[in-house]
């Protein structure tokens, strides 16, 4: 295994840097709606997990639309591009396709319910519940006048049974106080940690966690997932064991995750970059190795971090050399400069495989990177490069046709949400 942490915990560490309001919202959410699916007693294993899950993305797609500065106007008045951004998220680019329309309908209120044909309907009004109830707990200190405001709207902005469950919930929980105590974190955390998920399933958490990093910015979602088959293809054919390719395939997923902290316009610059914009950039890797130090195994951590260092020592950010780097971290390092390349990027088209050829052989010459890893690669160029295209192209095209499909899901949205403003609006006075 190796992750030294709970999947649970990565997701919150790392989602906390981009806004840390936002998640630990998101995580008190996901306790509201735990505790009132607890004492309904309804679900159980993979389906309540999955809900759950949900709630704690339910505001996924926020990380695209904008910065959160004031939490409480944005649950209130922005609901609309980052619910459908957070739907197609979870929708094209997770594991839990099934529950997105939950996470779609997740403001919709419940007189409006007829204009949802979804089946999980019931689940995002739910979570609706559960978010106003966090969201009037920052300044509604008497939970006995919490309850009643949440009581008054009961079968217009909420469903009276959910109303009727959280109030009888908070009876035998306490979930107010533990809210407001703080108490909440230590029980969600290890109803996480009982899960036991297996290597699969946490593989596809991860990849779930840096497509929600990588949402911001086309280049770095593609880059990671073809720079992380470029590895893995080439550990293959150099017959290393199936333990070093998994923990090479979990380093390339987490390589740029210290991207996160890298401005948006320097990631999707249309140019060259400037030398002061060349230095942000080169710290992504000192802030992966931050954000996963933690989390990780120190093999995976120094595989990620390690991937900008040159066997001549003139690499970066520690001006490591040849004696100092592993093959697994030589493998990364080819196959990132390999996948910029061939990449078509903001500045340039993508390469021929001539100058991909001359470009990498150079480098051998100049002693920058591994000469064995790049013959691999280039003995096997056609073949890696067609295996690639063929695995990302699935994922690649999901994430086309998020551009498309947001503007059709707005329109759609509109027509349901044009419903109930004034209500939200009337309900927020009472923030």
């Amino acid at each position: 295994m190796f992750i030294k942490d709970t999947t649970f915990n990565i997701i919150i560490n790392i989602l906390s840097l981009i806004n840390d309001k936002l998640i630990t919202h998101s995580v008190r959410v996901a306790f509201i709606l735990m505790k009132m699916l607890q004492y309904e007693g309804k679900y159980e294993g993979l389906e309540l997990r999955k809900i759950l899950f949900a709630a704690i993305f339910h505001d996924i797609g926020a990380y695209k639309t904008e910065e959160i500065r004031d939490l409480m106007d944005f649950e209130i008045r922005s609901t609309l591009s980052h619910s459908v951004y957070g739907y197609l998220f979870i929708k094209h680019l997770s594991y839990m396709q099934d529950y997105a329309e939950a996470v779609l309908y997740h403001h919709v209120n419940y007189e409006d319910r007829f204009y949802c044909n979804s089946a999980f309907l019931n689940h995002a009004l739910k979570i609706h519940l559960a978010d106003r109830a966090d969201i009037l707990s920052l300044t509604v200190k008497d939970n006995d006048l919490l309850i009643k405001q949440i009581a008054s709207h009961a079968g217009d902005i909420f469903n009276p049974l959910d109303v009727e469950l959280f109030i009888k919930a908070n009876e035998k929980y306490n979930i107010l106080d533990e809210i407001k105590s703080g108490a909440y974190e230590d029980e969600i955390r290890s109803y996480y940690q009982s899960l036991n998920l297996q290597t699969e399933d946490i593989m596809k958490l991860i990849k779930m966690l840096v497509f929600t990093i990588d949402f911001r910015s086309k280049q770095t979602v593609t880059h990671t997932i073809q720079m992380s088959e470029f590895s893995k293809l080439m550990a293959e054919l150099m017959n290393l064991s199936s333990s070093t390719i998994e923990t090479i395939k979990c380093a390339s997923m987490l390589h740029d995750i210290g991207k996160i902290k890298t401005p948006t316009a320097i990631l999707e610059k249309a140019g060259r970059l400037t030398s002061q914009e060349r230095s942000v950039m080169e710290l992504h890797v000192v802030h992966t190795r931050e954000i996963i130090k933690n989390t990780v195994l120190p093999e995976v951590l120094e595989i990620a971090a390690r991937h900008h260092e040159k066997l001549d020592g003139s690499g970066y950010p520690q001006g490591l050399n040849a004696a100092d780097l592993t093959l697994p971290q030589r493998i990364l390092a080819v196959a990132d400069i390999a996948s910029a390349l061939v990449s078509k990027r903001s500045y340039k088209e993508k390469m021929s495989k001539s100058s991909v050829v001359k470009i990498l052989n150079d480098m051998v010459q100049e002693n920058k990177i591994d000469a064995d890893v790049v013959k691999v690669m280039l003995d096997n160029y056609d073949y890696i490069i067609k295996t690639t295209e063929e695995n990302i192209k699935d994922v690649v095209e999901r994430y086309e046709s998020l551009k498309d499909e947001y503007h059709k899901c707005v329109e759609k949205y509109k027509t349901i949400e044009s419903k109930f403003p004034e209500k939200n609006a009337l309900f927020s006075e009472k923030l």
